[in-house]
């Protein structure tokens, strides 16, 4: 009969954290990656409804004046990492289900945010082609 291994609260805690850079870094990357695509077609779409001459909705000018808000999560999510990484290996153990639960919402937030910013953006065209 084999043996199981007791594993010490510090190398569990050194698992997780290693679990916790690369889910991390791969969040991270999730809402960044697509905040820096879309981050710089507005100034696109901007010079292109300055040829619209009509009003635009709310939200294009929300994301038109605020783009930089695309950046609030992946820094959200590099915070959060870095005090996740920060924490003691016994409230490391016990937290590492919440860190991941919060990082999944962050991430689902950002998918939102980045979807919002993408209609807002062709919503005027949209809009141009109903009326045309």
């Amino acid at each position: 009969m084999s043996e199981e291994k007791m594993y010490s609260s510090s190398e569990v805690a050194s698992l997780l954290r290693g679990s916790l850079i690369g889910w991390g870094v791969a969040a991270i990357l999730f809402c960044a990656i697509p905040a820096s695509y879309v981050f710089v077609a507005i100034p696109q779409f901007q010079s292109l409804f300055k040829g619209f001459g009509a009003d635009l909705p709310g939200i294009t000018t929300f994301f038109i004046h605020q783009r930089y808000v695309l950046w609030i999560l992946p820094a959200i999510l590099l915070l959060l990492i870095g005090f996740a990484l920060s924490r003691a290996p016994k409230q490391a153990i016990e937290t590492h289900r919440i860190f991941v639960a919060v990082i999944a919402a962050v991430c689902c937030l950002s998918v939102v945010l980045q979807s919002a910013a993408v209609y807002a953006m062709y919503a005027p065209i949209f809009k141009l082609g109903a009326v045309v």
